[in-house]
């Protein structure tokens, strides 16, 4: 069943799909009248509906049936990610969505490349959710995981990430291996730091550890941004159930 993003909960049984949804629904897929639809929202509320009207660029379900909202427990995995070149934050918004990541903090490093101002930054979340959004309606998932405002190293370092162990990924830790933290993270969560294309500095990895973040590696292979954020999204969601059967 074709599912889409509710982005107003339905009042009196119906539905209002409008935007770029409600385009898709009538221009491209050709549904009409009586064509089912899957809804869900950012509360990760799930309703089996039916078209009962199109036009002016909204579309008007009737609510047949709600699965309520999804549980709040369950399995923390919090990506704070260096900002990297568009192409690839992009590419990790939309997997480690997939994996199964439950929010993102963008934040700019010392070698993050580009920089931005707070217009630009904005306007880059903005995309990042609708990405998101896009990544929770082909993947299946419940729940949209929140991009948070981008951040300088600092304010991001200073955020509670309450219940979480804090991980950071750090080419030079060679001691403690990020499976290692997961088998020992309290109550299913777990905040990963991850670095721009040129990686941490080491000034940045202490001012981490003093935060209370624990530095990890990925094995003998340097891997790109992209790649070690999905990679570790991907070690998370499996540790904690999340995929992996």
């Amino acid at each position: 069943m074709r599912r889409f993003y509710l982005d107003n909960a339905p009042v009196n049984g119906a539905a209002r799909i409008g935007g770029d949804e409600a385009r898709h629904i009538e221009k491209v897929l050709r549904l009409g009248p009586g064509d089912p639809l899957e809804l869900f929202d950012a509360a990760g509320s799930v309703y089996r509906a039916e078209i009962e009207s199109l036009g002016r660029g909204e579309v008007v379900a009737r609510i047949r049936q709600s699965a309520g909202a999804a549980p709040e427990a369950g399995a923390q995995i919090v990506l704070c990610q260096a900002i990297v070149k568009s192409q690839k934050m992009d590419l990790i918004v939309e997997k480690c969505t997939e994996l199964g990541a439950t929010a993102f903090q963008p934040f700019f490093a010392q070698r993050s490349v580009p920089r931005w101002d707070a217009g630009q930054a904005d306007r880059r979340v903005e995309r990042w959710q609708a990405i998101a959004r896009a990544a929770v309606k082909q993947s299946g998932a419940r729940r949209v995981p929140v991009v948070a405002p981008v951040l300088d190293f600092s304010e991001m370092l200073a955020l509670p990430f309450a219940g979480c162990r804090r991980a950071m990924l750090w080419e030079d830790e060679r001691g403690t291996g990020l499976r290692a933290l997961l088998a020992d993270a309290p109550g299913r969560g777990i905040a990963l730091l991850v670095g721009p294309e040129g990686g941490f500095t080491a000034e940045e990895a202490a001012r981490a550890r003093r935060s209370g973040f624990q530095t990890a590696g990925l094995g003998e292979r340097i891997l790109r941004a992209e790649t070690a954020a999905i990679t570790a999204t991907a070690l998370a969601a499996f540790a904690f159930g999340v995929v992996g059967g």
